[in-house]
């Protein structure tokens, strides 16, 4: 199908930070890209086909938060069953693409693409800064969005121990498939530990040095980890589980 508009075809070029490698224990917390995957013409169904070339990387997850949807009722497979608003986030699949859906003939789904976690392994790729760009064949049904990502950055080893290399930085080993969606504090020193979700709702606790706890029946999203130390201090640290 032939979408009912013509759109021309912007390389979006941003100026790209100095390269920065991320370094074990410290955690990670910024925007890879940014996509809009226009409204009309393909409605009702699959609107266009995301393809985001992720390279996983221990303790770190990839995914897409709404910022906008102009109105209109969009929902992403894979992804959460009920129609995306602002603010919701949804795992970026590493092995297959994901689709997005518009009931709708308008509206415009902005969202951009961010990375979270804390690494947890030496030597592999991730990319250096916001200095990605999205090509799109936006005159055709479904429109394919396939991102260009710069990968010529590498974890690399912290200049101390993950325990010692910020006594005021909460560590953790993030909730994963591999570790059955156990997520560990690394900190011999906390006494008691619990997560919340964003309303501020507990959804697990723990007591003991580097306590663990079970995120398997808990839904994808961004949650908060609060840990108190012997000595009184809490630590909180956000993450988000994604499947």
């Amino acid at each position: 199908m032939i979408k009912q508009y013509a759109l021309l075809l912007a390389l979006a070029t941003t100026a790209t930070a100095q390269a920065q490698n991320w370094t074990v224990g410290t955690p990670v917390d910024m925007q890879i890209s940014a996509i809009a995957v226009y409204g009309g013409g393909c409605y009702p169904g699959v609107q266009a086909n995301l393809f985001f070339p992720v390279t996983p990387v221990d303790g770190l997850t990839y995914y897409y938060r709404v910022i906008n949807t102009n109105g209109a009722d969009y929902t992403m497979v894979p992804g959460p069953a009920n129609v995306l608003a602002v603010g919701d986030t949804v795992h970026v699949p590493t092995t297959q693409i994901s689709q997005v859906y518009n009931t709708q003939n308008f509206g415009g789904l902005e969202m951009e693409i961010r990375v979270e976690g804390t690494p947890t392994t030496v030597g592999q790729a991730h990319p250096c800064a916001y200095n990605d760009l999205w090509l799109s064949n936006l005159l055709l049904c479904n429109e394919g969005l396939n991102s260009v990502i710069s990968l010529n950055c590498a974890t690399v080893a912290g200049s101390v121990g993950i325990v010692e290399a910020n006594a005021d930085m909460l560590k953790f080993i993030a909730p994963l498939a591999t570790n059955g969606y156990q997520l560990q504090v690394i900190d011999t020193e906390v006494a008691t530990a619990r997560v919340l979700d964003l309303q501020g709702r507990v959804v697990s606790s723990a007591n003991g040095a580097s306590p663990r706890m079970d995120m398997g029946s808990q839904p994808d999203g961004v949650y908060v980890i609060q840990a108190e130390r012997t000595n009184g201090q809490v630590l909180t640290q956000r993450f988000v589980l994604a499947r």
